[in-house]
């Protein structure tokens, strides 16, 4: 009675059967397959809304720095005079900026630039189709919409210009290193706003409306070589489509519209300057419009180096 006690206590600390093992090892890779799954697909939502965060911090630099040079008066010299010194060619790639103008919009004609599945940016307000109207505020009654509707500037850096615009600011200690006027003025936007250079050494696209004063959208990426309008070895930006974008990588931030720009007062401009007796600048104010001055009129002046003085 003894020995046959002992044998089933014996039975009983068997261990698993080879069935028992290879269940037990299903299982652990099943649960390892879904927690790697898991680890890969946080990843990727993480790294993308990383891209997302840089290009809205990217826009609201841009359009902060737009605001502000409006509102000091230094919207012309800052903005206008550098985009009019750019020039008018919508095909100025290796400038660092695009340009697209009410006579050559084709980029927003209804069929191209997509920004969700089946839609796509168009320029007129009267444009046929489904889409988002970039000029939305233009009235449908005007016969000219071009005399409302901006230019469309694109600027943009490409990884590694950052340190090529820091270079170029001490031409001392780096001569000869210069940098496209479109990405210089990127940089000259956001970087009183942004010190971040992990964001300010990726892939940037801005585009917006001098004429407006606002920031239509922005393309961001610290992970592919650069954007364009093409696909020439660099990421298009074509379809702009969540899906898309998340597939590559890329961040994205636009307002719904531009807007036409506010008229403020209209600014009256001094005839003359003249400097008297050495050490008294005086003003020529034109008299065609006396009630244009008053106690608290403040003229801008601009002094520029003589050559060889």
């Amino acid at each position: 009675m003894r020995r046959a006690n002992c044998r089933k206590i014996n039975n009983a600390n068997n261990g698993f059967t080879l069935v028992e093992l290879i269940v037990v090892l299903v299982l652990m890779m099943i649960l390892i397959t879904l927690g790697v799954v898991g680890i890969l697909t946080w990843q990727d939502w993480s790294q993308f809304k990383k891209e997302n965060t840089g290009a809205e911090t990217i826009f609201y630099a841009v359009q902060n720095q737009l605001t502000e040079w409006s509102a000091s008066k230094a919207y012309d010299e800052k903005l206008k005079k550098v985009v009019k010194q750019l020039g008018a060619d919508s095909d100025s790639d290796n400038g660092g900026y695009r340009i697209a103008t009410p006579a050559s919009h084709d980029l927003f004609d209804g069929t191209k630039i997509s920004y969700d599945d089946g839609d796509f940016y168009r320029w007129d307000t009267d444009s046929n189709g489904s889409g988002n109207v970039i000029w939305a505020n233009v009235p449908d009654s005007v016969m000219d919409k071009s005399q409302y509707q901006g230019k469309i500037y694109c600027i943009y850096a490409n990884p590694g210009d950052y340190e090529t615009y820091l270079n170029s600011l001490d031409p001392v200690n780096n001569p000869g290193v210069t940098i496209p006027a479109g990405t210089k003025l990127l940089f000259d936007m956001i970087t009183p706003y942004i010190s971040n250079r992990s964001v300010l050494n990726g892939a940037i696209w801005v585009e917006f409306s001098p004429e407006a004063e606002q920031v239509f959208s922005v393309s961001y990426s610290d992970r592919v070589d650069g954007f364009s309008y093409t696909e020439n070895g660099l990421t298009s930006l074509m379809d702009r489509t969540e899906t898309t974008r998340r597939n590559t990588l890329v961040g994205y931030c636009a307002a719904e519209s531009l807007s036409l720009p506010l008229e403020g007062r209209s600014k009256t401009t001094a005839e003359g300057v003249r400097l008297e007796n050495g050490n008294t600048l005086d003003l020529v104010i034109p008299e065609k419009d006396p009630s244009a001055i008053t106690a608290d009129t403040k003229y801008a002046i601009t002094f520029y180096p003589v050559s060889g003085e």
